[in-house]
């Protein structure tokens, strides 16, 4: 658990800030606001609806090949094994799904099967989707 001083950028107020452990994702902790100001940004926003959401979607502009080529030449480069981690499933016969995630050039891919047949796999990519109108846009990026 990390406890840092800070200082609200608006009211200058000087507050203790949680960086990690049990309580750090509360929604008033904030590097940058003090509670009694994050809580007033909070209010605020709580009026103004979300417009997009992201979700992978299926795609085929990518084979299952290309994405491991691009991985190998990833770890060779940086020499560092580094990957994103999603969630699996298990099913009831001992099989287990398998997502294998892969970022190439400013996208993230997910190649989804299960262990006991690799050959049906998936490849999906991380869209943006628009709420209002259910419509893919971009590819997303967190930046």
């Amino acid at each position: 658990m990390t406890h840092t001083y800070k200082r609200c950028k608006h009211c200058q107020t000087q507050y203790t800030w949680q960086g990690s452990g049990n309580g750090c994702f509360h929604e008033l902790n904030d590097d940058r606001y003090c509670p009694d100001c994050k809580q007033v940004i909070v209010e605020a926003l709580k009026s103004v609806s979300k417009k997009y959401k992201k979700q992978f979607v299926e795609t085929n502009e990518v084979t299952y090949e290309y994405l491991k080529a691009e991985r190998a030449k990833q770890d060779a480069k940086s020499g560092l094994c580094c990957r994103r981690v999603y969630a699996s499933l298990s099913g009831f016969d001992g099989t287990r799904e398998i997502n294998d995630a892969y970022d190439v050039g400013g996208k993230q891919y997910l190649v989804q099967y299960w262990n006991d047949k690799p050959e049906e796999f998936k490849i999906k990519v991380l869209m943006e989707i628009n709420i209002e109108t259910g419509e893919t846009g971009k590819f997303w990026k967190d930046f």
